[in-house]
């Protein structure tokens, strides 16, 4: 398994590229704030990253002595060989900037790796190789996204996370690995803010934790540098930026239903008119249509709504007759981001790179070792699915504009569609519409991620124990 990992990074590093990047865009980034000098929020007001994660962006600038020249605007357009050589110049910059950025993702992907396997070793050794071959698999489906955008980051500070904790919870532990711990999980909210979702389950199991072994040395440490590494880089840029920061929030608090979230696939399949369009805004393709604002104010109280029935279920543990401990706080989090993610109204494709990996390590918890491999099973697929989407297919998944039969009722009205194809449009063999494929197979993505979330959050919360079943 080590041996297809390595040889699998050393394809896509060496020799994959994804024409669809992000890697511009953050070298844009890097050069305004490292070559330019301009402050995050404030100078860089489109900035829709949080604090870690812009760090992150710039980190490859910072370790390269390359510097991009302040360009001469009015010359630029008045003088073509001038902008053939600051284009030919800026495209040098950008190729060595993104090799220094895909292999700070490549760092990333491999502690990712070894923290999963390490996890898996001493949760359920007998499900190892099963779930390191489901992450090398999963992750090189996704390969176009693997190293072109920063969301790798966030699994390897998630599952280091994961790892410290339950290291933390051994009774020999003296200190180091509670504050890895909650370090990651802070590096974590402050580079792309859904971690925050695991603070509660967390600190609850902190907290039973102390009122068993009064060691109040740990829980006043770990708050501190959870409070350090999360908070910290946002009250530092309120200082330099101040209410400019609050630009990152509303940019995300405003956006509309992304065209590959779950909520978009209802559209989909509950419209029988047509109505659909897709359109982009905030730096994402959105789906326009009949309930699209409703849907997208109803999906933060949907994910409220069912994160509280998973803190209703630990604070109750001892009524199923099993005490919530920090494994207990391990499998929450593992259980409720994936379920966040699935109700949210944003779901970009590289959302999987750390949606995937939690969702294994929770299929361990619950699951023996048959039902685990068809729980695997189940995100190859779900990985392949994306990939065909995007960005295979993403051109023809946004033209869902066709007209629908209005004499079939939904979902039958779609599927009418995706077989015979839209009157007059291109074809493919046995009259699938070339539009439509893409859309059915992001539609049957997203309810077998419904489905993977869904079950491991009634696992979770079915009366027998929280998940302990597996490990007695």
């Amino acid at each position: 398994m080590l041996l297809g990992y390595v040889a699998s990074r050393g394809v896509i590093y060496g020799l994959l590229y994804d024409a669809i990047s992000d890697v511009p865009v953050y070298f844009d980034y890097a050069v305004a704030g490292v070559d330019r000098g301009r402050m995050p929020y404030r100078d860089i007001a489109k900035l829709e990253y949080p604090p870690t994660a812009y760090w992150a962006v710039c980190l490859p600038r910072y370790l390269s002595s390359w510097r991009l020249p302040e360009v001469d605007e009015p010359r630029l357009r008045i003088d073509p060989q001038y902008a053939a050589e600051y284009d030919a110049l800026r495209r040098r910059h950008l190729n060595h900037y993104d090799w220094g950025f895909r292999g700070l993702m490549l760092a990333c992907d491999v502690v990712a790796f070894a923290a999963l396997a390490s996890i898996l070793a001493r949760r359920r050794p007998r499900l190892v190789a099963a779930g390191a071959a489901t992450y090398v698999i999963v992750t090189s489906l996704l390969a176009v996204l693997l190293l072109d955008r920063f969301d790798i980051g966030l699994t390897a500070l998630l599952l280091v996370w994961a790892y410290a904790w339950l290291r933390a919870a051994e009774p020999n532990d003296r200190g180091f690995w509670s504050a890895l711990s909650y370090a990651a999980l802070g590096a974590g909210i402050s580079f792309k803010l859904i971690p925050v979702l695991a603070v509660p389950f967390v600190l609850l199991g902190e907290a039973r934790q102390w009122y068993r072994d009064r060691k109040a040395r740990r829980l006043v440490i770990g708050p501190a540098v959870l409070l350090a590494f999360g908070a910290g880089p946002f009250v530092y840029y309120y200082a330099q930026a101040g209410d400019d920061l609050g630009r990152l929030f509303a940019y995300h608090s405003r956006r509309g239903v992304q065209i590959e979230s779950t909520f978009a696939s209802a559209m989909m399949l509950v419209d029988a008119h047509g109505k659909l369009n897709a359109y982009y805004d905030y730096g994402a393709w959105n789906l326009a249509g009949p309930g699209e604002r409703t849907l997208a104010q109803l999906s933060p109280w949907l994910t409220v709504g069912l994160l509280g029935l998973l803190g209703l279920r630990c604070l109750a543990a001892r009524r199923f007759g099993a005490d919530f401990d920090a494994a207990s706080a391990y499998r929450a989090v593992c259980v409720a981001i994936p379920l966040a993610a699935a109700t949210s109204k944003v779901l970009s494709p590289q959302y999987f790179l750390w949606i995937l990996p939690l969702s294994i390590l929770a299929a361990a918890e619950f699951a023996e070792r048959r039902e685990f491999l068809a729980v695997c099973a189940a995100m190859i697929v779900i990985a392949a699915l994306t990939t065909f989407v995007f960005p295979l297919h993403y051109m023809e998944t946004l033209t869902i504009t066709p007209p629908y039969d209005r004499n079939l009722p939904p979902p039958f009205a779609l599927m009418r569609n995706i077989t015979a194809g839209p009157p007059g449009g291109p074809v493919l063999v046995a009259g699938l519409s070339t539009s439509l494929v893409p859309i059915a197979a992001l539609c049957l993505r997203n309810l077998l991620f419904v489905a993977l979330a869904t079950s491991a959050a009634y696992q979770f919360l079915r009366p027998s124990d929280g998940g302990t079943r597996i490990h007695r």
